[in-house]
C-alpha cells in the first residue's frame, strides 16, 4: 500500500529551475538555484498535509458499464417504474441488454505487474535496499526512511535538525540517504565528496559538517570541512574521481526521475517488510515525521513516542 502525503505548491521543499542529470563533466551540468523564499524559509513546519489513496478505480471502468446497462433495464421493468413502454417493446428492450451482457462481459482486474504497477511499488527494491546508499542503521529498527536531498538546499538543512531529534528520541528507524544534487557544480561536488568519504568511514561525519556550514559549498570549502575531520585527503580526491561515484548519482537521479520527485528534500517512509509506504514530499517536523512513522510501522510493533 503506497500514501502520498501532498500538498499543491508545496512550499517546504527546494526545486531548481531545470533538473537534469547529473553528468561526468562539470561544465556540463546544468545550474540551477532555490527560489529565494525557499532558500531564506528553512524552518517552515507547516508541510503536513491531505493523504491521497490510490485505488482500482481504472480497472473497474467496463464493469460499471455493463451495471449502468442494468440498472437502466431494471427501471424499465420494474413495478415503480411508468408504463412507458407496451409489453412487446419492453421485452426487445430486454434482449438488446441481454445480448450485449453475453457479448461484452465486465473484465476482470488488471494483474498489477512491474510494467503498470505504482512506481514506488515497482521501484522499492532499488529504493529501500540498495547496497551503495550510505545509511545509518539500528538493529531494532522498526521503519525505513529514505531521504532525496541536495547539500545547498536550505529545507535538507532544516531535516538535519529534524532527523537529529528523532534519534534522540528513538532508533528504531533506519536512516537511508540519496544524494540528488540538482543545484549545480557545488552540488555535485559535494554530493562526490560525501561518498567518497563514506569509503573511509566517515560518510555521516562530512554529510553533517556540510548540511550545518552556512552559506554555499565551494569545493575549497567542502575539502577544509573533511580536512579538519581528519579524512584522509590524497585518498578522498582519488575515490572522487572515481566513475563508479558518478555512476550512483546517475542511478539515484533516475530514481528520482522515476518516482517523479520533484524538488528537496523528498522522503520516502516504510516499514521493514515494505508493506506500508508512504511519500512526504517537503520538510516536515520531528512531530508529523513521527506521527507518519507510526502509520507505516507494523500494526503489532509499539509505537513511538512523539
Amino acid at each position: 500500500m503506497f500514501k502520498k502525503l501532498s500538498k499543491q505548491g508545496n512550499s517546504s521543499s527546494c526545486h531548481p529551475q531545470e533538473q537534469t542529470l547529473p553528468v561526468s563533466h562539470p561544465q556540463e551540468q546544468a545550474l540551477a538555484a532555490c527560489h529565494p523564499q525557499e532558500r531564506s524559509d528553512v524552518g517552515d513546519p507547516a508541510s503536513h498535509a491531505v493523504r491521497v489513496k490510490r485505488g482500482l478505480g481504472i480497472f473497474l471502468k467496463p464493469v460499471i458499464k455493463s451495471l449502468k446497462v442494468a440498472i437502466i433495464s431494471l427501471f424499465l421493468t420494474s413495478s415503480f417504474a411508468q408504463p412507458v413502454f407496451t409489453p412487446e417493446q419492453q421485452q426487445a428492450i430486454e434482449q438488446i441488454v441481454a445480448n450485449y451482457l453475453q457479448k461484452h462481459p465486465a473484465a476482470p482486474p488488471k494483474a498489477v505487474t512491474q510494467d503498470n504497477a505504482d512506481p514506488v511499488i515497482a521501484h522499492s527494491d532499488t529504493l529501500f535496499h540498495d547496497p551503495d546508499s550510505p545509511s545509518v542503521t539500528y538493529p531494532q529498527a522498526d521503519a525505513v526512511i529514505v531521504e532525496f536531498f541536495d547539500y545547498q538546499c536550505g529545507h535538507c538543512k532544516g531535516m538535519r535538525y529534524v532527523f537529529d531529534q528523532l534519534l534522540k528520541k528513538t532508533h528504531r528507524v533506519k536512516l537511508i540517504f540519496k544524494e540528488l544534487p540538482l543545484f549545480g557544480e557545488q552540488s555535485l561536488f559535494a554530493a562526490k565528496a560525501a561518498l567518497a568519504a563514506a569509503r573511509q568511514g566517515r560518510y555521516w561525519e562530512l554529510h553533517q559538517a556540510m548540511l550545518v556550514s552556512d552559506g554555499g559549498l565551494p569545493p575549497e570549502h567542502v575539502l577544509d570541512l573533511a580536512r579538519e575531520l581528519g579524512l584522509n585527503m590524497e585518498q578522498l580526491s582519488k575515490d572522487m574521481n572515481d566513475p563508479a561515484i558518478m555512476a550512483e548519482l546517475n542511478k539515484n537521479a533516475a530514481l528520482a526521475k522515476a518516482l517523479r520527485v520533484e524538488g528537496t528534500p523528498a522522503l520516502f517512509l516504510s516499514d521493514t517488510g515494505l508493506h506500508r509506504i508512504e511519500l512526504i514530499p517537503g520538510e516536515v517536523s520531528t512531530e508529523n515525521l513521527i506521527r507518519s512513522i507510526n502509520e507505516v510501522i507494523s500494526p503489532d510493533k509499539p509505537k513511538i513516542d512523539g
